[in-house]
């Protein structure tokens, strides 16, 4: 919001915050006590809950629970588990978006146990425009985790009902989308159009991608120590960071070669916590990452950085195959479709690192190497037909 108002007096302890609230930080916190048209509402909240604040204990609520309430709570609960690294900063910064639309719809000063199925569906509304099928799932999704919790945490004396339309976008609907979307795959030879004309480090992540299903997260938080070999093969063996999902792959000669290219071009970290990883920036930094700064108000901005989604697309730029949505993750689609037609979909999801909760899986202890190596000689034949099998 722009036009912020003056402060009512000169020793008015708020300040105007950008969202359209009376705010302070208080232990590294900014908490928020009432709307820029009620600034006295705002200064009695602070005074009845400053001396719980400042001592860092739970506020003791008269009058219920706000919304805003609600969401400050839920978001401090979340950024707990940010620095317990049980949740990623990007995704908490995704919560507070979310917590923001749905206090700017409600009302941050209405009470919380009484939104009512009409008050969610003009959240749905608000939240569908602008979003595709995928993006507006996730956001129902937070919603509903925000008010489930306030009740488990007993912020709310019931369970609010969020009514019959506030649900995510159906199987029909995510299928229909599906449907009017370009296939998520790059043809052999555009990939082998790229490969000469990448760096050694984009060039290793290229087969990584298309030799292991890599995505933009996999490669740039490749530990060095994956690298093992079982009876003279190069694998990978790398748990999922999004999952922690097993996963191993079988490196083709020629990702392996590039791997030990790229290892040797490295430069030293700016952080030592990325000491092992394989690839690093020109400055020493991860390839992907979320940084957070301080911005006014005492707020802070997260920014989601990806520069391996970036050097791709450059790549990509003025080529007669490059298209919409054509990306670095479409690697890994083109990896797990190839690999399908393999005849062993076990094997492939392994590699992928799939969760399988089959009941077979549950009684399968392995998967031999020898299954994942035809796999990836399959694909590698897609891609190289004129190579000597490894």
């Amino acid at each position: 919001m722009n036009d912020k108002p003056a402060k009512p007096s000169v020793d008015f302890p708020l300040y105007p915050h950008r969202n359209g609230q009376w705010a302070k930080k208080i232990r590294g916190k900014t908490k928020f006590f009432g709307v820029w048209a009620n600034p006295a509402d705002a200064l009695a909240k602070y005074l009845d809950e400053k001396d719980d604040l400042q001592a860092g204990r739970e506020v003791r609520r008269g009058e219920g629970t706000t919304i805003a309430d609600l969401a400050d709570e839920w978001l401090d609960d979340q950024r707990a588990r940010v620095q317990s690294k049980e949740l990623a900063l990007r995704t908490w910064g995704d919560y507070r978006r979310t917590a923001q639309t749905v206090v700017d719809i409600l009302g941050p000063d209405t009470p919380a146990d009484s939104i009512k199925p009409s008050d969610f569906q003009r959240v749905r509304e608000r939240l569908t425009k602008g979003r595709g099928v995928h993006a507006l799932r996730r956001e129902i999704t937070h919603v509903r985790m925000m008010f489930t919790w306030g009740f488990e945490s007993e912020l709310l004396p019931v369970q609010v009902r969020f009514g019959p339309s506030f649900k995510q976008p159906g199987k029909r609907a995510m299928k229909r989308h599906r449907n009017e979307q370009e296939k998520k795959l790059i043809a052999a030879e555009h990939i082998r159009q790229l490969l000469p004309v990448a760096d050694v480090k984009m060039r290793a992540m290229i087969l990584l991608g298309i030799n292991c299903g890599f995505g933009n997260t996999d490669v740039a938080t490749l530990p060095r120590r994956a690298l093992l070999y079982v009876d003279g093969h190069a694998f990978l063996d790398f748990p999922r960071p999004k999952t922690g999902e097993e996963r191993r792959c079988p490196l083709w000669p020629e990702t392996e070669l590039m791997l030990r290219l790229a290892m040797t071009v490295r430069v030293v970290p700016k952080d030592p916590a990325d000491a092992g990883l394989v690839f690093l920036t020109r400055t020493g930094a991860r390839y992907v990452r979320v940084k957070e700064t301080e911005v006014e108000d005492g707020d802070s901005k997260i920014t989601n950085i990806d520069i391996v989604a970036q050097t791709f697309k450059k790549l990509l730029k003025g080529r007669e195959f490059d298209r919409r949505g054509l990306n670095f993750y479409v690697l890994r689609h083109t990896f797990e479709t190839i690999a399908g037609d393999s005849a062993d979909q076990v094997a492939t999801d392994f590699m992928m690192g799939h969760s399988d909760q089959s009941m077979a899986a549950t009684y399968r202890e392995k998967i031999f190497e020898h299954r994942l190596l035809k796999v990836a000689e399959h694909v590698r034949h897609w891609l190289l037909p004129n190579v000597s099998p490894a």
